[in-house]
């Protein structure tokens, strides 16, 4: 049976939403990406992950080519609350401006309308990979998104929380 992709637009930008409904096909085209652009270094990890991706991002400009992908990963906290663990990965030249906030935001949007329907998760974590993402600016940036600054992971990475309505006062 064929599934309907939700799909918008973001400037020269098609944001797809494949969560959970990847096909074989998208999930190599993902693979050969995420190797081909060394975001990902080992073919185990990226085939693992491939599994795990949430939405496509696509040039708009008749090729369909991958720009960029968002993924997201259960993970139960100490406290038993269970989070998607949310990353994403743009090719240099599609980091435009706020088009890594439109698939943040876009991921976020699909994570708290199924966590209504299903009642899965408390919330969504987002761990600043990038150092670039814990300067000032970034922070306040995370802030005014409505994310939760809950402190750094054992590898000194800023974490954030956005949690959903159901579990507005859950803790990580």
């Amino acid at each position: 049976m064929h599934r309907h992709v939700d799909s918008s637009r973001f400037g020269a930008y098609r944001i797809e939403n494949v969560h959970l409904h990847t096909s074989s096909e998208q999930r190599q085209e993902i693979v050969q990406f995420w190797l081909r652009e060394r975001a990902i270094p080992t073919l185990p990890e990226a085939v693992r992950r491939a599994h795990e991706v949430c939405l496509l991002v696509r040039r708009d400009d008749g090729t369909g080519a991958l720009a960029g992908v968002s993924t997201v990963g259960r993970m139960r906290t100490r406290s038993g609350l269970i989070y998607w663990v949310f990353r994403m990965f743009l090719r240099k030249p599609d980091r435009v401006p706020r088009l890594s906030l439109a698939v943040a935001n876009a991921t976020c949007a699909h994570l708290r309308l199924r966590a209504r329907r299903e009642g899965d998760a408390a919330g969504m974590l987002i761990v600043t990979e990038n150092v670039k993402l814990m300067r000032p600016g970034a922070r306040m940036l995370f802030q005014r998104q409505g994310c939760r600054y809950v402190g750094r992971n054992a590898r000194g990475q800023d974490v954030w929380v956005v949690d959903f309505p159901a579990h507005a006062t859950a803790a990580a």
